[in-house]
């Protein structure tokens, strides 16, 4: 991906090494362990990408203008 990157001169790559708890603290300490089980949401992280994933495709596709969510309404940046 990283190559298609550069050949289009831009872009973003997520890169996520595992998306379950289990395989996070493998051969961890055990303060280790318990920060990637109770305070880390793999779910959050993961739903937050996906929501960005959509966002950037719709404008890379459409020119849809990407938006910022704070509070309780959408802010549009301004060039």
């Amino acid at each position: 991906m990283a190559y298609g990157l550069r050949e289009n001169k831009g872009g973003l790559i997520f890169g996520v090494d595992t998306w379950r708890v289990i395989d996070s603290f493998k051969d961890e300490t055990e303060e280790n362990k318990t920060f990637w089980k109770e305070d880390v949401d793999f779910e959050a992280i993961y739903q937050g990408l996906h929501r960005t994933h959509h966002r950037i495709r719709a404008f890379a596709l459409h020119r849809i203008a990407p938006y910022h969510e704070h509070g309780s309404g959408a802010d549009v940046p301004r060039n």
